[in-house]
């Protein structure tokens, strides 16, 4: 690699007051770091996390831990981010329409509280940044306490409740089956289309078949008895315990319900919401808080101004509006150039693809309070029923990537959302509120992939990366649209028009995603790593400074 001084000359002393220019040109270093710390900025400003464990450290080794464990959330979040900001942008669609789909509902029951509300408050509910508190009871932590007896962890099908799972009849699915809105509004994203055309056991047995994945998963999970609370215990002694109150109540729901009630993979999700249940501190999101209003399990809505929330909110305003400035000042920059004749190099288109994401989402979560750390609390004044903690299983937030193990709300969390309440959802959705999310993410893939075409006639290293450029970009647009049409009219396309069986249609479908996500990784890997290396093969007027480069920005 060949190394290039630049060099000006410096003005005379002359004892007479002048002004200096900036030299008209950029270098190497320049560019890179322009980019980076805007990537850096917009990815970590963007992060807004949710109300992690309340402990109460003594010591210095807790504090620290405590503190590490915070620092390294936030990382691991930044990191994912980095990876994939389309699906950060997915999750901010569904915590946006979930928090609207709740906040008309809470705020009637605001007016007549009267209490404040607002969709700041909704927000911070779906953080877990309230809690029921049903005072110390008989609870025990959790940490003394060994796996209830008659507690049943998940198990692989075959081994059910009440014998084999598949020798269930129809009449007894339909007749345990629970009501459609419990299901469809925590079901995944692969959930079954509720299409009277499919017959009740052929769904079913396709349904088995799913569930086998996700049985076998939970059952080798070593958090398969519900919360775990031992990482926590280096961060102090978290305020929650386990409650013998509700430990017969949630034995009650768990040996009458299988794996054929709660829709597939949901059950994980249900089984963890109702292990979170199990304390004398419920951590309820916003519909499960809305429920335990309107059923009397709490007298009021929490008591809490948009100011105190605003003081608990640590989203520096000045730093969003450094990541948003410095997005305007790129995308003038890059503009300048283009006008100018001057090129640009791949790692400046990348970065603002990124910065179109990061600003998106932005307007999605503008409301939403960043990094608070402790919660408000609220007294029971009604001990639950079994109907009570079973509803409010099913309306907990179901989980991506990883199963829920905690007592808080998980990061990964996805909220209820109400489809009954808007047509175009209803129609978007199919009966399925995790596929708006999915959406959500295909539309911010395609709009990060798109931003790419900026740089298909920009010089690279060779002719050959140029080409693999621009088909990796075609890609990275088609492959999204492509997830999100099979989505939505896979199972129809399968049955209907080739009039394949449901099970092999889900199966097709599954094994056809993975290659298009995989595809779909592997060109968002080589648009990363070309525009690195393409910096260090840069066209000599890429070096020429424009006078927006004079503006200050980061680098």
């Amino acid at each position: 690699m060949q190394v290039f001084q630049s060099n000006c000359s410096l003005p005379s002393s002359t004892g007479i007051s002048q002004y200096i220019s900036s030299p008209n040109i950029r270098g190497t270093l320049d560019i890179l770091w322009t980019c980076i710390s805007l990537i850096l900025l917009c990815t970590w400003s963007i992060i807004h996390l949710n109300v992690p464990i309340e402990t109460k450290p003594t010591t210095s080794s807790e504090h620290f831990h405590h503190e590490a464990y915070l620092a390294a959330r936030k990382l691991w979040w930044m990191f994912i981010n980095v990876l994939a900001p389309e699906v950060i942008m997915g999750k901010a669609v569904m915590d946006l329409l979930s928090a609207r789909s709740a906040n008309g509902h809470l705020k009637s029951f605001a007016s007549k509280d009267d209490v404040e509300w607002s969709l700041s408050h909704t927000f911070l509910a779906n953080m877990g940044g309230f809690a029921v508190d049903f005072g110390n009871g008989n609870g025990r932590r959790e940490a003394e306490i060994p796996t209830p007896q008659g507690l049943r962890p998940p198990i692989p099908l075959g081994e059910g409740v009440s014998g084999s799972t598949t020798a269930a009849t129809t009449d007894d699915l339909e007749q345990n089956r629970p009501a459609v809105k419990s299901i469809t509004a925590v079901a995944s994203s692969t959930v079954l289309e509720s299409n009277d055309k499919v017959g009740v056991a052929e769904r079913d047995h396709a349904s088995l078949r799913l569930r086998e994945f996700y049985a076998v998963r939970m059952s080798r999970s070593r958090y398969r008895y519900g919360v775990n609370l031992w990482s926590s215990l280096a961060m102090g002694r978290p305020r929650w315990t386990s409650d013998d109150r509700f430990l017969p109540l949630i034995q009650e729901l768990l040996s009458h319900v299988s794996w054929l009630h709660v829709g597939h993979q949901k059950y994980t999700s249900y089984y963890y919401n109702l292990m979170a249940l199990r304390g004398h501190v419920w951590i309820l999101d916003a519909h499960q808080l809305l429920y335990a209003r309107e059923h009397g399990l709490i007298a009021k809505l929490p008591q809490i101004s948009e100011n105190e929330i605003e003081d608990k909110n640590k989203g520096d305003p000045i730093v969003k509006a450094l990541a948003i400035v410095q997005a305007l000042w790129l995308g003038i920059e890059l503009i300048m150039r283009w006008v100018q004749g001057l090129p640009s190099s791949q790692l400046e288109v990348m970065t603002l693809a990124f910065a179109v994401c990061s600003f998106l989402t932005y307007l999605m979560l503008w409301s939403k309070p960043k990094d608070v750390m402790t919660r408000v609390h609220v007294p029971a004044v009604k001990v639950p029923t079994v109907e009570d903690i079973g509803t409010l299983g099913r309306l907990g937030p179901t989980t991506i990537w990883y199963l829920r193990a905690e007592s808080w709300i998980p990061n990964n969390g996805i909220h209820y959302l109400n489809l009954d309440e808007s047509r175009w959802m209803k129609r978007i959705a199919g009966g399925v509120p995790l596929r708006i999310g999915s959406i959500g993410s295909v539309i911010g893939a395609m709009v990060f992939g798109s931003v790419h075409l900026i740089a298909w006639n920009f010089d690279f290293p060779t002719k050959g990366e140029q080409l693999a450029w621009k088909i990796v970009c075609i890609v990275t647009i088609v492959t999204p649209i492509g997830i999100g049409l099979l989505m939505m009219y896979g199972v129809v396309l399968g049955r209907w028009v080739f009039g394949w069986t449901l099970w092999g249609v889900l199966k097709l479908i599954m094994w056809i995603m993975g290659a298009l996500m995989v595809t779909y990784c592997f060109g968002r890997g080589f648009i990363i790593v070309e525009a690195l290396r393409s910096i260090f093969y840069l066209p000599s007027g890429a070096y020429v400074a424009t006078e927006t480069w004079n503006v200050p920005h980061l680098g």
